[in-house]
Parts: C-alpha cells; structure tokens; sequence
C-alpha cells in the first residue's frame, strides 16, 4: 500500500528511482507511480527512504526538489497527447512520489529491437507517425521553459492503440543528483549533445540533438543487415573534430538514401550538428519542416535548400525561452546562478593560429624593410644637419620607399589586427566552452579592453593570462595552480614598450609643425628602437599562439 494506491508490479528501476504500477483503491483506475529514490544518496530503512549520510543530505533534498518542479511542470502538460500526464504529487517515506497516467504501451527502443529481428524496420510513414506528434511535444513543453534532457528511445513509449508517441521520464531530478555524482550521468551516451556532457548551455536544441539522435537511430536500424546500431557519442564527433578528422557518425542522408524523403533526412542531419549553432533549435521549426497542416500530416515538400540547414540562433528570441528561463523554473527566488557562461562549443583554432603566425612574420619583414629606409633617412637628416648637399637621387629613393612601404604596413598591420582579435575571441571562447564558467573575461570583453585607453595597458593581459590558466592541458589540475607560461609578460613587456617607443604624440607635433632636421633625426632613431622591438614582439606572438592552440586542442582530446 501507497496512500491511496496498491502497488502491483514494478515497472522500470536506475539509480535515479524505481517507477510502479499502482490501482487506486477506490477509483480502481492504474497509473505509474515513480518513487525518488537515488542509488547513490539514498538507502531504504524498512518502509523510510533516507540519506546515506550527512554529506548527502543537502544533495538528496536538492533532488527532492528539482523532482517536485518536474511534477510541478508535468502538470502543465497533462493534457497534451506526447508528454505523460502528472495527477498527483505527495510525500511519504522520507520521499516523494509522483502519479502518472499509466501508458499502455512499449518503449521505441523495445519496439526498434522487436521490428528488426523480424527483418521489419520502420518505413518513410512509421517514422513520420513518431517524429511528428514527438516534436509537437518538444515544442509544446520549450515554449513553458522546460527541457527534458534526455530523450532517447527508452523514454519514449508507444501506445498500442494509437501508436503515437508519449515522452517519458523527465531529467530535472536527474541532473541535480548526477552533480553530485560520480558515476551517474543524467543523459544517455550517444543521444546527448556535446553541451551535456561538456557543461555547456542547455537548452531547446539539447533536446533537439537528442530527438534527431533517437530520428537516426529509427533511420539506422533499416540498413541491412538491420544490426541495431547506436549513435556515435558526442565526445569522440568532437575529438575527430579537434584532428581534423572526418565525423564518425554516418549522416542520415547517407543511411536513408533511397528509403526515405531528402527532406526528411536533411531535418535530422540539422537536428545532429555538433555545435549547438549550427543545429536546428525549435521544435516548432521540425514540425514545420516535416508536415502541412491537419491531424494526419504528410512530409512537407520542400526545396533543395532545406531549411533545415538554414541555421538561425534563436536563444534571444522573444518566443523561445532562454538557458536563464529553464534554470529560473528549477531554482527558487534568490538561488539562480547568475553567472552567465558565454561560448557554446570548442572552435578548432588551427588555421586561424597558422593565418596569424605568417601574419606576424610579415610584420617582421615590414620591419626590416622600416630598418632600412630609417637608415636612408638618418643619412638624409645628418646630411641636412651638416649643412651638406643631398643627391637627388637619395631623395627619390626615399620617396619611392615611402610610397611602397606605408600602405603596404597599413594592409599588413589591420589585417594582424583584426585576426589577433579574432583569435583572441575565440581562445576565450572555448575557455569557457571546456568547463571554465567563473572567468573574470567574456569573450567579448577580452577584445574590447584593446580599445579603452589606459585600462588596455593592463586589461588585455590579464583576460590572456586568465585564457591561457583556463586552457591548461591537464583539466584536473585548478587554474590558480597552473604556471604561467614566461613567454607571457615576455610579450607584454614588448607590447608596452613599443607602445611607448612609437611615441605617437611627438609624431603628431611633427606632422602638425615643421621640425628641425635634428628633431626628424630623434624620431627616426625612435622609430629604429619601435621597429626593432618588433622581432621579439612578433616572435613571443607566434610563442603564445602556438602554445595556447596546443594547450587548448591537448585539453579538448584528455576531456573526450
């Protein structure tokens, strides 16, 4: 006995919780009753469900309460034919309990094994009937701010008698208990997106990788010999992206050519990206894809393009709630985390570091060419010092040097620039994409530090070095622990010291007035000491980028 209810049988059981099927003793109706029961917080004594130990407790409460806003969102959606209905939440035992309405029904994973064997895969019009109703369920729940994180075919049932798909076992109380966890994970290898399993930002296209995962799979299994295969992890996709190797993981296009609608297979392949901004982020926009209009939809007809590869990052769009709206709806007021981590996903950074590399050899070699027409002008400026008659010809030397060297330095030096910027951006970016979410610097803000005057003598700096403790190859070893590599305040001190070497106001005062021959000459002999501080410059630039490019990429492959 439960309550109101007799428990009949179990139905399923993990380390998250064991589910039941209960009849209520006076409505003599059947439901699911899932039990929160963490394995590795929790232990039953007798009838009472409690904690394992002091250590647990804060955790397993924690649980307990992302596993009554589950309920609380669940209720919500009783009424949509995908998503399970909740009837009732109650407390017992030391725990809690929540009433489902009881689906008669299998699993899809059961399901795919039983057609298989049978040599009976899903058709083009099977797979419809299941990826339709399951993405109006996706887009009914992320437009309420939730996400289910976890949709593989284990937690989608199959009514017998309508055969429409019903989402199961929601991942809230999940997540919560695998954080303090160390070997339950709440997600399914395979069907959970790089941004699961690399601490990213969740969200509606989360559950999108998993739903094109679960499209796949359905795509997959009608291959001959029809073996059940299973999605490549997300984790070795990314470390074949890292080596520049091609993607593990076979395209839906590829599996299901000639079996089923390009259309179709180009929606899945969008829903599998890899970067969460290269992937199809609503619900709606599947179902928009997939059918026209009606209760019995067929496969919408649409052009070659596909919109399925026109990816649109809809994170701030006024309908489609943002990662700070799931969280709001399973923290209390007061407890949300306002640390807003930027970046998505690891950029591979290797021919923009290659690109920036030879950049910086130009600049050397614009610096030895600087060298030598500084030498012409400090023969020009003793001559005229002297009193002595300069050669014409030395004069128009000088011109023609000039005319050449200055734009060709303009177009050389912007084009560093900006691919220094660029790069700066991005190496700050996977920072913050391998786990790093309490850096002091955004991306954003490790570029705009260049352009505000006196805190870019400092600022810059510090977001670099803070970049390059991040990126420590060895993720177990803290940032605050790391040696900083000496090349770094190296490379500063020369970036300061070119900065006050070039004397860019003196330059001003000179082309403002008319300088003496003498005043020409200190800034020549200036301008010398600028240009000459350009090779250990450029030489610690091409240290660091190397470095950092490695230290990122050898972190990437020890995480996956």
């Amino acid at each position: 006995m439960l309550r109101d209810y007799t428990i009949q049988e179990v139905l399923g059981h993990g380390g998250f919780g064991i589910v039941y099927m209960a009849r209520h003793n006076e409505l003599d109706h059947v439901v699911a009753i899932k039990e929160y029961l963490p394995s590795e917080l929790a232990v039953r004594d007798g009838t009472t469900i409690r904690a394992q130990g002091a250590e647990s407790e804060p955790h397993f409460a924690d649980g307990l309460r992302r596993f009554r806003e589950e309920a609380k969102a669940l209720i919500e959606f009783h009424q949509h034919p995908s998503i399970v209905g909740c009837r009732e939440f109650f407390r017992a035992n030391g725990t809690a309990y929540l009433v489902m309405e009881y689906v008669d029904g299998l699993p899809l994973s059961e399901l795919l094994r039983k057609r298989e064997a049978a040599g009976q895969p899903f058709t083009e019009s099977d797979l419809l009937g299941i990826a339709i109703p399951l993405a109006q369920g996706l887009a009914h729940i992320h437009r309420a701010g939730v996400i289910h994180r976890d949709i593989t075919p284990a937690n989608i049932l199959v009514r017998k008698e309508d055969q429409r798909p019903v989402l199961i076992d929601f991942g809230a109380a999940k997540q919560a208990v695998a954080e303090h966890s160390r070997s339950l994970a709440p997600y399914t290898e395979g069907y959970a997106a790089l941004e699961q399993v690399a601490d990213g930002q969740l969200g509606p296209w989360t559950d999108l990788y998993g739903y094109g995962a679960v499209l796949w799979r359905m795509v997959a299994g009608g291959k001959r010999p029809w073996e059940p295969p299973n999605p490549v992890m997300a984790e070795s996709r990314a470390n074949a992206c890292v080596r520049e190797a091609d993607d593990p993981l076979p395209t839906a296009k590829e599996l299901g050519a000639g079996r089923f609608a390009e259309q179709l297979l180009d929606v899945i392949d969008g829903c599998l990206q890899l970067r969460d901004t290269d992937r199809i982020r609503e619900g709606d926009r599947v179902v928009r894809l997939l059918q026209v209009g009606g209760e019995n939809p067929q496969p919408a007809v649409v052009k070659k393009t596909s919109e399925a590869s026109n990816v649109q990052d809809n994170r701030h769009h006024p309908s489609i709630p943002t990662e700070k709206d799931y969280e709001a709806r399973l923290e209390p007021e007061g407890e949300a985390d306002l640390a807003t981590p930027t970046g998505n996903s690891f950029r591979n950074n290797k021919r923009l570091a290659s690109i920036l590399k030879y950049c910086f050899l130009f600049e050397m070699f614009l610096a030895i060419a600087w060298l030598m027409l500084n030498a012409l002008e400090i023969t020009i400026y003793e001559a005229f010092s002297a009193g002595d008659q300069v050669h014409e010809s030395l004069l128009h030397a000088y011109d023609s040097w000039i005319s050449l060297l200055f734009p060709i330095n303009l177009i050389v030096t912007s084009i560093t620039t900006v691919f220094f910027l660029v790069w700066t951006y991005r190496v700050n970016q996977n920072a913050h994409s391998m786990g790093s979410s309490d850096l002091e610097f955004t991306p954003k803000w490790a570029v705009l530090w260049y352009f505000i005057p006196f805190a870019n003598l400092w600022k810059p700096y510090k977001a670099l070095k803070e970049t390059f403790m991040a990126s420590f190859p060895d993720n177990s070893v803290p940032s605050d622990l790391v040696q900083r590599p000496i090349v770094l305040p190296i490379w500063w001190t020369f970036e300061i010291l070119a900065k006050v070497a070039a004397n860019p106001s003196a330059q001003i005062r000179a082309l403002m007035s008319t300088p003496t021959a003498s005043e020409m000459l200190d800034l020549t002999y200036r301008e010398i000491l600028s240009n000459t501080i350009v090779f250990p410059w450029a030489i610690t630039c091409i240290l660091i980028v190397d470095k950092l490019d490695r230290w990122q990429n050898e972190r990437m492959n020890r995480m996956y």
